[in-house]
Formats: structure tokens, sequence, C-alpha cells
């Protein structure tokens, strides 16, 4: 009696292999992971930098707290910009009204308005990054402190000295 017994054979295909690189790929990426890092941050630079913003509106006893050279820093990140300086004296706050269909531009006597200037330090790599990991740029608005007064200010440029 003749039987036929077919034995699979197995054999090792391009999948297996793919599998095998991946987890080597991994395994030398926890390795060598500090290095990794440095290789896409080798590019950014610690470089002196003036934010420049527009507080909108800020109560008119408090416009006074407001310092030159009072250290700045950002709530929503925890981290200290720099240095205030004011770049215009507070004037009164821009207030729309709404009549019939129609906008109404009038001045406010309860807040005042002013430009600033916060000189500090930033890492530049393709845009602004404070203490390495929070990104700012113009358009943003951040609420910022100066110790005793705290306030919402719209980025309107940066600029790397």
């Amino acid at each position: 009696m003749n039987s036929n017994i077919y034995e699979e054979k197995k054999r090792f295909n391009i999948i297996d292999a793919l599998i095998i690189l991946v987890v080597l790929l991994m395994i030398l990426a926890v390795i060598f992971r500090s290095q990794i890092i440095s290789l896409f941050s080798d590019a950014s630079t610690k470089s002196d930098c003036e934010i420049y913003f527009t507080c909108e509106q800020i109560p008119n006893d408090l416009t006074s707290l407001i310092t030159d050279g009072a250290t700045v820093t950002w709530i929503e990140a925890d981290a200290e910009l720099g240095r205030l300086t004011r770049l215009t004296d507070p004037v009164p706050s821009d207030i729309y009204e709404k009549s019939d269909d129609a906008l109404i531009l009038k001045k406010s006597n309860d807040t005042k308005k002013f430009t600033g200037k916060i000189s500090g330090s930033a890492i530049s790599n393709n845009g602004c990054y404070i203490d390495g990991t929070d990104f700012i740029a113009a358009g943003m608005t951040i609420t910022v402190t100066t110790g005793t007064v705290q306030f919402e200010a719209l980025v309107t440029d940066v600029v790397f000295i």
C-alpha cells in the first residue's frame, strides 16, 4: 500500500521577516531613545525674544499696578515669559454697542487698554517654544500675571533678537 502523505513544509516568508524587523526597530528605539530625540531637537536654540501683545480690557484701578520691569508669568503653561515693558499708556477701552442694525463704537469709563512687550528667551525651532514645550505665536490669547495683576493678552508678534 502506497499512502500519499503530504507534509506541509514550513517556510520563512516575507511577513515573518517584517515582524522580526519591526520588533528589532522597537527594541533599538527604546535603547537609543535619547539619541533619537536629540536628532530631531538639535536644530533648536534658546534665543532672546520679544513677545508683543495687546491687553484690550483691564479695570481702571488695576492699570497702575502693571509696572515696567515686572516679571510676567503665563498662567495656563505655568511658565515665566520674561520682563514687561509697556509700549503705550493705558487709554479707555473700546466698547461696541448694537443699535438697530448698526454697531456703535464707544469708549469705556470702566476699563482701559494698552500694548506691551515681554522681553525673555525661548527656544526657536520652527516656532517659539517657552521652556521647550509650550508653543506661543501671534494670534493667541493668553492669560498672564505680573504677580499682582492678572489679565488676558492678545499676542500680536514674536520676534527673535
